[in-house]
């Protein structure tokens, strides 16, 4: 491995009293030390009270050492990085980006990361304590990608700068920004096409021409390995984006899909909608590829499909109700300029065509909101939905699931419940006149109000809840819904 004058003085600045005068572009071009001047060898000799290596016109002065002490080092440095290469080309061979990592940190001495050309992680530097790093290091062990928050600031930090173009590009930040390390972005192609980046970030050391031609080093071992495996990825068509926007598809292939997602045609159904919103109307082409690629790594029971623009997660159980997954989206919203809103849950996968529309007016309404919210969930706009929809069927599988579940109920065993809850609300919550109207005990309808709050997970004391499960009711009723017939005989979400 030829070395520079910066590879061997990054390799023993920190162990030994040394001077240098380096020029900054001092090329890669030196085979090994001898003590007599060879061309393209590092000459050790002794001058004065110090032993010089001079390597075409470059100078290491050090102090202390003789010049046999000093010929044994410097020797011993080459033999040190022609061992570190045999250890990154097996590596390489043998995929373990990982391991390939390990052995930067040691000449590198600053934390490293490896990642694909969708900005996946593929490996990053052990030795770093979280609480040393930055939010931005965190994000990356915590999801595996970049956020899009550090893409944008990057981009608007560095409006000269082209982190798309092949080679290596310098970062660096004002003191008290988000991001604490500045340091190296290589970008590395294959066959002309990205297909990965290393980033080392300058915490511990100060970087120099000696760790740029490290880099380009390394990409030699990288890049045909990273673009073998396929570089920028692709969404390939699936049934269930047909099923949701109307499409034509083949059942079997469906069916073939449903097996792979162990899913049921009866499960419970919820649609996700993300939309990196600022980012998309600055012209960030990738930012829905990078965000859909993390989302599929992290949330592996759903399918995730890109439509522009838009981030849609299908899966099959109300996740909406699922702390962990709530968490996870607020995390996401931190680190990301996104908007995210959630669907109804509802039953029966033939049904899942009436849950984008729900979401999108969801975003919609969410976002004329004067609040920093940025999760939205389709029951609190349901009534502006309701009352905005031209379509019967789409009114029906905007109502209350709950509601729709009592009055299925209803028809099918004749339960009360139905009728109570239409009664409470239409004598403004009154028990006594409930019972009357009712011919009930009042103990009785306070019993079934009970049982029905808890079903609905409702607060009855809400106006707008209660608005919206009467006009659920009034929708069901004058549609002359019944099980069989306009509601699917699978029911709604929640309801089983």
């Amino acid at each position: 491995m030829k070395l520079s004058m910066w590879m061997i003085a990054n390799r023993l600045s920190s162990l030994l009293d040394m001077e240098i005068d380096i020029r900054w572009d001092a090329p890669a071009i030196l085979n090994s030390a001898r003590t007599v001047y060879s061309t393209n060898c590092v000459h050790v000799y002794q001058e004065n009270d110090h032993v010089v290596c001079s390597g075409e016109g470059d100078r290491i002065l050090f102090y202390n050492l003789s010049a046999k002490e000093t010929f044994e080092i410097i020797q011993g440095v080459f033999d040190f990085y022609e061992d570190w290469e045999d250890k990154i080309a097996e590596a390489a061979r043998n995929q373990d980006f990982q391991k390939i990592l390990d052995q930067c940190w040691i000449v590198f001495q600053n934390p490293l990361i490896l990642q694909d050309a969708n900005y996946k992680v593929l490996a990053m530097s052990r030795e770093p304590d979280i609480g040393d790093m930055d939010e931005e290091w965190n994000y990356l062990k915590t999801y595996g990608y970049s956020s899009l928050n550090s893409l944008r600031y990057m981009r608007e930090e560095h409006l000269e700068t082209n982190f798309t173009r092949y080679g290596h590009k310098t970062t660096s930040f004002k003191e008290g920004e988000p991001y604490r390390y500045g340091g190296i972005s290589y970008n590395m192609q294959f066959n002309s096409i990205a297909c990965g980046r290393m980033l080392v970030l300058e915490k511990k050391r100060k970087f120099n021409n000696g760790d740029f031609q490290l880099l380009e080093r390394l990409a030699q071992y990288l890049e045909p390995i990273l673009g073998a495996s396929g570089g920028e990825s692709r969404q390939q068509f699936n049934a269930f984006y047909a099923l949701i926007f109307h499409k034509t598809y083949d059942e079997k292939e469906l069916e073939l899909q449903m097996k792979f997602q162990n899913w049921d045609r009866k499960d419970t159904y919820q649609l996700v909608l993300l939309q990196p919103w600022e980012l998309h109307n600055q012209g960030f082409p990738e930012a829905l590829h990078v965000l859909s690629a993390m989302i599929s790594r992290q949330i592996t029971e759903g399918v995730v499909i890109t439509k522009r623009p838009y981030i849609l997660l299908l899966v099959n159980r109300a996740v909406s109700e699922d702390p962990e997954f709530l968490n996870f989206l607020t995390g996401l919203s931190r680190n990301n300029p996104i908007v995210t809103a959630f669907s109804l849950p509802i039953a029966g996968l033939d049904s899942v065509s009436f849950l984008f529309r729900q979401a999108v007016k969801t975003i919609q309404l969410g976002l004329m909101q004067d609040t920093d919210e940025r999760i939205f969930f389709f029951g609190n706009y349901g009534v502006n939905f309701i009352l905005e929809c031209n379509n019967d069927l789409d009114k029906i599988h905007a109502c209350h699931p709950m509601i729709l579940k009592l009055w299925k109920d209803k028809q099918e065993r004749g339960d009360e419940l139905y009728d109570t809850l239409k009664s409470y609300l239409d004598y403004e919550r009154s028990l006594s006149r409930t019972a009357a109207h009712l011919y009930s005990h009042r103990n009785t309808i306070l019993y079934r109000i009970h049982k029905c709050e808890d079903m609905l997970h409702s607060d009855l004391n809400d106006i707008q809840e209660r608005y919206y499960i009467r006009l659920s009711m009034e929708i069901i009723e004058r549609q002359n819904t019944v099980a069989g017939s306009t509601i699917p005989a699978g029911g709604y979400g929640g309801l089983e």
